[in-house]
């Protein structure tokens, strides 16, 4: 009985979650620019959408449905981010499709760790390509796991235009499979953790035709783009790019990464992991193995990115959702133990926190940093007395309970402020360390210095002519998407005379007209492979650290400067 209530709660506090999920992911997203990246990704669905696009480029289900979407509504920031937002979030049912899998119980926890996740967040707002192959793929296997062979066929068709990310995705759960049989195991399927999967080699025939028909439906743009058939074989040459060619970010970024960002999902997932090598829960063993995996496999391209994380954070919220259940439904309980134990530690790391923020503060004197050093020190000790005290005490597993929730209260509050930071909301945007390129701070202020231009020459915001000389930013000529005349050169003509001209800082104007210039920070690019052990404990403290700072020149013609003569 109380295993049929909980499937019936479960069933509309998943849509809840998802909402949730949605709408975190949603925050924002007018109001943070693209980046290079993602502005690159849109501007290729514009061209689709306009029916000038030659290629679906690297990640085509992306470009293809996204350029959908502006063709029914418009080119926007919102639009660009939607299909990303909504795949993301929908991994929140990944827990729910599983359930034949895994115990029922750790299945909403770990819905909801996907949800708040400041990795997944931080991926489907910055590398929303990849998280949507992501989510196509683990949707295919998942289905076709559990024997619906029509939707393994919808969703595995999606899979094939998933994109390059997809890829490392699917050979990192092949070599998983292989290791610990994830994928293609001989137990029996049970509910009581236990994995699967002799599967019947017949099903492939149900699953083929819906893989095949998906694929040339939606690569095709619903035939009004033929070309998006080849999405395969791009995305294909994107991964074998990105695996053998240098470009990417270093492994100690991607590891800094990792324990800055999601400090709670990498600790208890850990525990789990210990818990179920001890305990011999073979399901959760080969979770545990597919982490490990994915983990190398993120590490092991020359390409890799610090998104790529979300290949290993799916077995880990899984893996921390079935120790935070084990710790706190077994073994004994004292709950004023327990809460007095976590909040005794919680404010004892709160004063950890401000101390470690005060080190770094560059007006803090070296007497001040020595005192500030005596306060961790003693206050690290403190936890561990108060730790050990508990376990003399009481026991181990009331110890292990307080643990548990001291980390719950306080890595959890720090991957909540770390989720709204990682969506470019929170000071230093620039410094966000799941960006896939440079951050452009200074967008606003040139895209309203080109409207206020336009609007004294012409009436109207948008409709002055504007030229991009020799400068490639993609994000800035998304921008300019609402502007009616845009064009990008490599030289602009002696007899040219736009009304406005955008170029580098280093970039000479040539022209018979006289223009009034003003430079501008663009671009913010983090110099992370410069960074020094000092310079990331700096930066995971106060965020904060060293950068490039690439500079653009809007060129007003003199004569539609008001009350200006020329320059």
């Amino acid at each position: 009985m109380d295993h049929i209530l909980t499937q019936k709660t479960s069933r509309w506090l998943y849509p809840i979650i998802f909402l949730l999920a949605l709408s975190i992911r949603l925050m924002g997203v007018n109001d943070v620019p693209l980046t290079e990246w993602d502005a690159g990704l849109a501007i290729q669905a514009l061209d689709i959408s306009k029916g000038a696009g030659t290629s679906p480029g690297t990640h085509p289900l992306y470009t293809l449905i996204t350029a959908g979407l502006f063709l029914l509504f418009e080119p926007s920031n919102f639009w660009a981010r939607f299909f990303p937002a909504l795949a993301g979030a929908s991994l929140v049912f990944l827990p729910a499709l599983l359930s034949r899998h895994f115990e029922e119980k750790i299945l909403l926890p770990w819905s909801l760790l996907i949800a708040l996740s400041p990795g997944f967040i931080g991926s489907t707002r910055w590398d929303g390509g990849s998280v949507v192959g992501m989510t196509v793929v683990l949707f295919a296997l998942t289905f076709f796991m559990n024997g619906n062979a029509i939707m393994a066929g919808i969703f595995g068709g999606l899979a094939l235009l998933g994109g390059e990310g997809t890829w490392l995705g699917v050979i990192g759960l092949l070599t998983a499979g292989w290791l610990g049989g994830i994928v293609f195991g001989k137990e029996p399927v049970s509910t009581n953790g236990e994995m699967v999967s002799d599967l019947p080699v017949r099903r492939w025939k149900k699953v083929v035709p819906w893989v095949v028909g998906t694929y040339l439906l939606i690569g095709s743009g619903l035939f009004l783009f033929p070309r998006g058939i080849g999405g395969l074989a791009s995305s294909f040459q994107g991964f074998v790019s990105r695996l053998v060619e240098p470009g990417g970010v270093s492994p100690i970024r991607i590891l800094v990464a990792l324990i800055s960002t999601e400090p709670l999902i990498l600790t208890a997932g850990i525990v789990g992991i210990i818990l179920v090598l001890i305990q011999s829960k073979r399901a959760y063993q080969k979770l545990a193995v597919w982490a490990l995996v994915a983990l190398v496999m993120t590490l092991i391209p020359a390409g890799r990115q610090v998104p790529d994380l979300t290949w290993f954070l799916i077995p880990m919220t899984g893996l921390s959702s079935y120790a935070m259940i084990r710790v706190f439904t077994g073994g004994e309980n004292e709950p004023r133990i327990i809460w007095a134990q976590g909040i005794i530690v919680v404010i004892l790391s709160v004063i950890i926190g401000f101390n470690l923020q005060g080190i770094f503060n560059p007006s803090s004197s070296p007497i001040q940093d020595q005192q500030r050093l005596i306060q961790i020190i003693t206050s690290f000790v403190l936890v561990i007395v108060v730790i050990g005290l508990v376990w003399w005490g009481w026991s181990g597993s009331i110890c292990a309970k307080g643990t548990m929730l001291s980390a719950l209260l306080v890595l959890g509050s720090l991957s909540l402020a770390t989720g709204f930071r990682v969506l470019g909301m929170g000071s230093n945007p620039e410094m966000n360390i799941w960006l896939k390129s440079g951050f452009p701070l200074g967008e606003d202020l040139v895209i309203q210095t080109i409207g206020d231009s336009s609007e004294w020459a012409t009436g109207n915001r948008t409709q002055a002519d504007v030229v991009v000389l020799n400068t490639d930013f993609d994000s800035l000529f998304w921008s300019l998407n609402d502007y009616e005349n845009v064009q990008r050169v490599e030289l602009l003509p002696l007899e040219s005379q736009p009304s406005i001209v955008i170029s580098g800082k280093d970039q000479p104007l040539i022209s018979s007209s006289s223009y009034r210039g003003q430079d501008f920070s663009y671009l913010i690019t983090p110099t992370w492979g410069e960074y020094s052990f000092q310079d990331w404990i700096q930066w995971m403290v106060i965020h904060e650290g060293r950068f490039r700072d690439t500079q653009v020149i809007v060129w007003i013609r003199g004569d539609l400067m008001p009350g200006s003569s020329q320059y």
